[in-house]
């Protein structure tokens, strides 16, 4: 899966992405908003981790603008210093999941893991339902010939 981190804690940031990329996972970090928009641009990612920092990170402006560019993109949203009207805005404004303090490496990769199972069924229903437009179009065009063909 194609992550973007956001985050201004260096140390914190590092480890976690070692560590997801030990897991097979491509990650991309940004440690400020303009460098975060510029990634974004550039790269198709899957998943935002952004970890809220008041003054320096507006995770819930990144989250409107990346959702309005990409509608399926998942974001995560981790804020220690948040209060209950916030977590409440987050979740409002479409964050996948919302975590108010540091999120453990663990939670993340559970996250993923769910996040690549849901988008594998749901990548499975929009061949199946492809594939029923075809066969329907198809039915149909030989219903119509046959209806012809009576006439």
């Amino acid at each position: 899966m194609r992550l973007l981190i956001i985050n201004t804690n260096k140390d914190y940031v590092g480890t976690l992405k070692e560590w997801l990329e030990t897991m097979g996972n491509q990650i991309d970090v940004a440690y400020d908003q303009t460098s975060a928009e510029a990634l974004f641009k550039e790269n198709k990612h899957e998943m935002l981790y952004i970890g809220h920092e008041p003054g320096s990170i507006d995770s819930i402006e990144l989250l409107q603008k990346f959702r309005t560019i990409n509608p399926e993109l998942k974001v995560i949203i981790s804020a220690p210093k948040a209060d209950l009207e916030f977590a409440s805005l987050a979740i409002h404004k479409r964050a996948y999941d919302f975590f108010p303090s540091k999120i453990d490496f663990r939670e993340i990769l559970v996250i993923i893991e769910e996040i690549e199972q849901k988008t594998k069924i749901e990548n499975e229903r929009k061949e199946q339902l492809a594939k029923l437009a075809i066969a329907y179009a198809r039915l149909k065009q030989a219903y119509d010939d046959l209806q012809a063909k009576a006439q």
